[in-house]
């Protein structure tokens, strides 16, 4: 976990800028010291100054001690701006008298931990930025730094700005050392075959290396620099050369920890580790590495020197550009990434995702990663490429990227039951275990997608960061595959099924136990005195129409809506999606579609960004969370005595206040509340409630929501007694709860049959499933079972293992409640 600083915490509440230019992301951004109060970065700046000080006030005491260290360390993930700020603070260090840099070393009334006045009398000379990176192999880094102090040397010599006898004193200094250099990098038994004396002096010249890069560097300084008193060098990109990166490390801590060089490296500290390892695991016993490591890294970038580059998701208050070929794209103030992201994501291809307790992990975390996403938001609802970089995204970090080319290679009509089979078979959520068995995937709804993503995600830990990972990348790349479908039929043919699935739990339960999420009833509903508003407003609420509540995803010849019904469910929750079955429900209810307020709701429909949102599980599954809390948290009041108007309460009072709470784009609030169903159902609770409920007042006054205001009212006391008449005539029965009895005492005798014998066959299984069907055909247990049988009787002896171990935890599961 990265270190923040308190001086980053508080700078959390303080304005920082940040300008991304697209098509510009592996270009340096330098800033000018002028700039640095008011970057992302002003922090790592002002920690790097109060560095500079600290080992410039160290440098001038007389220390017997070897505790002098020189360098600063710029460290963070790739992209996250190591090297802009590297090289923009080298820049200003060494030109901090010009115009351009002068605002950033005056003092500060505000930060007393810099000695400004100690810093402004002090002067810096620099070499090109070294990037080991380019290294053809061969050169060590002193050599390199040797060559590029020579060269700037022979440069200015072609302009003769130097007395011949500092040219020659200089020249004297650059051969003394190269001559040391030799010598250490000369074979040493060519020493040893020369005259003893000779071959003495020749090694008490190499070890005095260090002292004579000292004069160099003093001398350097001194006449060719003007009097500068610091060499500062800097070295970019340095874990890059990870085959170098030891013996570069190494050269540092032999030659050029010196009290008159200031050492910045640009680098990651944990690829600096790998490279120490690689070296040391071939000279150490492995017990021992990771103390040598951590011991010679705190000696040679101490922590307090490491300058962690700022998460841009973590900057609270951040004034935003986005240009492109100099052309002002976006001018944002006062937000945090994650909102700005969240708002152009929305805009440009109406993907919503919620602001939640975690940054959804799609988000980029570097500077770099931001200027490729806004790249990729500036192409407008082209879905394809928004798909593409996610699932390069998936490639780069590693995160199970053969679930998703899985996914990704599958046709659409498949895309649901994979992705719940995935879920099962891949993470073991066994309670998915009978969705993953459908022989039937276009019967497999987006409903039962929220379900499974819903019953995976309770499953995580915050902490397992892979899967949460997983889940984040998951749902957005499920919004977005069905957004690129070209085959609206396809599309339809997911939604006819519903958001929601009967397994959900959702609103709070009457007493705990009766649902009022799918309310059960008996009988056919009488239609002769109902007019055609009725009809259809009561068509809209029917979730299942057939004795078929989970059996039509197996069963071809089944559907979930039949003329030749017994039995139902009504759903509040069916309104969201009724209108996609609106041929069939007419057949069944006989309503008028030719009827202006039918006409309504279809338009409605066809256009709602609300309905288009609830594909995306991002906000759906957001939404249901939201609601499921509603009742707990904002209805203090009594509720009201009847079904109709607690459902008006809960489900779209509800429902408006789960929008609101998850942030979403006002423009989906607006719209959820422009459907005529929506509108009238608020007509009606308004009409005849008379408790005082705040939260209804609240959203009231907020949305403008008034009697006069909400049009005509379609909803009749006759159609309210229906829908009550049918939710009073739903009570758990002592028969069913007989049933469950009978069920699980099979359920025990099978679990004991296998574990008494491991090896039994197919029958075994296939006689318990048909003693449960004798007493409930329709149980979910009989789909839940069979969907082993394929497995046992595979005659695969891996596949018959793992299929009867699952078993095994399904029973447990189930018989323990």
């Amino acid at each position: 976990m990265e270190h923040i600083t308190d001086t980053e915490r508080e700078s959390n509440d303080l304005t920082t800028s940040l300008e991304i230019h697209l098509n510009e992301e592996y270009k340096i951004k330098i800033e000018t010291g002028n700039q640095f109060k008011n970057s992302i970065f002003k922090d790592v700046y002002k920690n790097a100054l109060k560095n500079v000080i600290e080992i410039i006030k160290q440098s001038e005491k007389e220390s017997q001690y070897d505790d002098f260290n020189n360098i600063i360390a710029f460290t963070g993930e790739r992209g996250k701006g190591k090297s802009s700020s590297m090289i923009s603070f080298r820049e200003s260090l060494i030109d901090k008298s010009k115009p351009d840099h002068t605002d950033f070393f005056k003092k500060d009334d505000n930060d007393s931990k810099i000695d400004y006045d100690f810093i402004q009398n002090k002067s810096f000379a620099a070499i090109d930025i070294i990037d080991p990176s380019l290294f053809r192999g061969g050169e060590s880094l002193f050599e390199i730094i040797l060559a590029k102090m020579f060269q700037k040397f022979q440069d200015a010599l072609k302009i003769k700005v130097l007395l011949d006898e500092d040219r020659r004193n200089l020249i004297n200094h650059f051969q003394e050392v190269f001559k040391n250099l030799q010598i250490i990098n000369s074979d040493r038994q060519d020493i040893y075959k020369k005259e003893s004396i000779e071959a003495l002096s020749k090694l008490a010249t190499s070890s005095n290396l260090k002292d004579k890069f000292k004069d160099l560097v003093k001398n350097y300084l001194e006449k060719f620099e003007k009097g500068k008193e610091y060499l500062v060098i800097a070295i970019d990109d340095f874990d890059l050369n990870t085959e170098g990166a030891y013996l570069m490390l190494e050269d540092i801590r032999q030659f050029l920890i010196q009290k008159n060089i200031i050492l910045l490296i640009a680098c990651k500290i944990e690829q600096l580790r790998d490279a120490i390892e690689i070296y040391y695991k071939e000279k150490n016993n492995v017990n021992e590495i990771d103390n040598k490591i951590n011991k010679y890294l705190e000696k040679l970038l101490p922590f307090k020197r490491r300058l962690i580059l700022p998460d841009v998701q973590k900057i609270k208050n951040l004034d935003l550009k986005i240009l492109d070929n100099r052309k002002e794209l976006f001018d944002i103030k006062s937000s945090d990434l994650s909102n700005v992201l969240s708002s152009v994501l929305f805009e440009n291809f109406e993907v919503y995702l919620p602001i939640s307790f975690h940054y959804n992990n799609f988000y980029p975390h570097t500077i770099r990663e931001s200027q490729n996403f806004f790249n990729v938001l500036q192409e407008e609802k082209n879905y394809n490429l928004l798909k593409n970089y996610l699932l390069l995204e998936v490639n780069n970090k590693k995160i199970y990227n053969e679930v998703f080319l899985e996914i990704e290679d599958s046709d659409n009509v498949y895309l649901n039951l994979l992705t719940i089979r995935i879920l099962n078979k891949t993470f073991g959520v066994q309670e998915l275990k009978g969705y993953s068995s459908s022989k039937l995937p276009e019967k497999i709804s987006i409903g039962d997608v929220i379900f499974a993503l819903l019953t995976y995600e309770k499953r995580l830990f915050f902490d397992n960061y892979k899967e949460v990972a997983f889940l984040d990348y998951l749902k957005l790349y499920y919004f977005i595959r069905i957004r690129d479908m070209k085959d609206k039929a396809v599309q339809d043919n997911m939604l006819k099924y519903g958001f929601v699935n009967v397994d959900s739990k959702i609103m709070s339960e009457e007493e705990g136990t009766k649902s009022r999420d799918f309310v059960e009833f008996k009988g056919t509903i009488d239609l002769k005195k109902m007019n055609t508003e009725e009809k259809f407003i009561l068509s809209q609420f029917m979730f299942i129409l057939g004795d078929n509540k989970k059996t039509y995803r197996n069963e071809f010849e089944k559907d979930h809506l039949v003329s030749s019904y017994k039995k139902g469910i009504l759903s509040p929750f069916s309104i969201f999606h009724n209108m996609i079955n609106i041929d069939v429900l007419h057949h069944i209810f006989k309503f008028d579609k030719s009827d202006n307020f039918v006409k309504l709701n279809i338009k409605w429909f066809l256009k709602s960004k609300f309905i288009t949102q609830l594909f995306n599980p991002n906000f759906t599954i957001a939404f249901l969370f939201e609601l499921n809390k509603f009742r707990k948290l904002e209805v203090k009041e009594k509720l009201p005595n009847n079904y109709f108007d607690t459902i008006c309460l809960l489900f779209v009072y509800g429902s408006v206040k789960s929008l609101e709470n998850i942030k979403c784009n006002k423009s989906i609030i607006n719209d959820f509340l422009e459907y005529p169903i929506v509108k009238t159902l608020i007509l009606a609770f308004l009409s005849r409630n008379k408790i005082n409920y705040k939260v209804v007042n609240d959203i009231n006054n907020n949305h403008s929501l008034s009697i006069d205001k909400l049009g005509e009212l379609k909803i009749t006391d006759h159609l309210i007694d229906i829908i009550n008449n049918l939710y009073d005539s739903f009570e758990p029965e002592e028969m069913e709860n007989q049933d469950l009895d009978l069920i699980k005492e099979k359920l025990k005798l099978l679990h004991s049959r296998i574990k008494k014998n491991p090896n039994y066959k197919i029958i075994t299984l296939s006689t318990i499933i048909n003693e449960i069907k004798a007493i409930d055909e329709f149980h979910e247990v009989v789909d839940e079972l069979s969907s082993y049988q394929d497995g046992i009787k595979s005659g695969e002896e891996d596949i018959v293992n793992r299929t009867k171990k699952e078993l095994i935890d399904y029973l447990k599961n189930k018989i323990n409640g």
